[in-house]
């Protein structure tokens, strides 16, 4: 009765275990793809924000040199005009690092592997981010 009532024979679950097996394979292969196409992402952003935060970083210490010059020409001649445009710069040095580090910030926010980890976690709408 067992072969009656389901309508199959032995063979038809070896077929059927075959195909769930290409499938499995089939499924692995798609969630390995997005992970490596999702790491490359991680990995061009990290350098990314690698590159831009040692430029930053250069601007800042140019900014600080620069205020430190001016500082030390204004103590000695107070109507230095060079020593204002070192102010100047030293200024404009700075404002430039901190909207970097503000622009590196705002791209961090989302998680590495972010893609892999909201389709493994069957999450449909929303960000998986540094939050929560």
């Amino acid at each position: 009765m067992g072969q009656e009532a389901t309508g199959r024979t032995g063979g038809h679950a070896v077929e059927d275990l075959g195909q769930l097996w290409r499938r499995a394979c089939s499924l692995a292969a798609d969630f390995s793809l997005l992970v490596a196409l999702d790491f490359r992402r991680s990995a061009r952003r990290a350098v990314e924000a690698l590159c831009v935060a040692v430029v930053a970083a250069v601007l800042f210490a140019v900014a600080w040199i620069a205020v430190m010059a001016a500082l030390i020409g204004l103590s000695a001649e107070p109507r230095a005009a060079w020593a204002h445009g070192m102010l100047g710069a030293g200024a404009i040095n700075l404002s430039l690092a901190v909207a970097m580090a503000w622009w590196v910030r705002s791209r961090l926010r989302r998680l590495p592997l972010a893609t892999s980890i909201r389709q493994l976690q069957g999450i449909s709408k929303g960000e998986v981010t540094a939050d929560g």
